[in-house]
């Protein structure tokens, strides 16, 4: 529980793929806050999928007004450290938030909505082959290194992330995302960015060719 009228629940939650419908409220993402510190550890058992603090792959979900953490410090071991992993269909979170450090939001498939949500982190901390768009949200680069890395994996798919009236900032520069495949698909539309996106713009990785 919290103190000084906010409310932090330490916890894991996961709504299953047939729990559709639910709406899960809180009183504002400074006041509520689901915090967790686990990582993906092949030894610990752990993947992108287990480690996360709130993971929900049902359809049809509403979130809003809560911030999801997931408390592990990946300074001194880069681990991937989910916050939040969304993989429901139809799903449309407001106002937010979406702290880590290595893949804070797994935005992993399906079509979903984000409004006026903060996203932080400092590696990929937005990827997946989410159809997604985000609008007026803000993403701050804790010492990062790539914002995102969108997974579309052939010319044909229809999934990409479109970020529409956004804000990018942070502290030292750093790449808009990589290419993670050959057919990453992110549109940026009357979006500030400040000046610590490095010129290239986007990072090609292991997708030479493709630029």
């Amino acid at each position: 529980m919290g103190w000084g009228g906010v409310c932090a629940c330490r916890e894991k939650v996961v709504i299953g793929a047939y729990k559709s419908y639910i709406l899960l409220e809180g009183e504002g993402a400074q006041k509520t806050s689901i915090e967790w510190g686990d990582y993906a550890s092949d030894s610990r058992g752990h993947d992108t999928a287990s480690c996360g603090t709130f993971t929900s792959y049902a359809s049809n979900i509403v979130v809003a007004g809560i911030t999801f953490k997931n408390t592990y410090d990946g300074y001194s071991h880069t681990k991937q450290a989910v916050a939040a992993l969304i993989a429901g269909d139809k799903s449309s979170l407001y106002s937010c938030g979406f702290v880590g450090y290595q893949d804070t939001l797994a935005d992993l498939f399906g079509r979903h909505y984000f409004k006026g949500c903060y996203i932080q982190g400092v590696t990929d901390f937005i990827f997946g082959l989410g159809q997604s768009i985000y609008e007026v949200s803000t993403r701050t680069c804790r010492d990062s290194i790539r914002v995102h890395a969108q997974g579309r994996g052939a010319a044909n798919d229809t999934n990409g992330f479109v970020f529409k009236r956004c804000n990018v900032t942070g502290p030292q520069a750093t790449y808009l995302g990589r290419a993670w495949g050959r057919y990453s698909r992110v549109i940026f539309y009357q979006t500030f960015m400040s000046d610590i996106i490095v010129p290239e713009g986007w990072s090609v990785w292991n997708s030479h060719g493709y630029e």
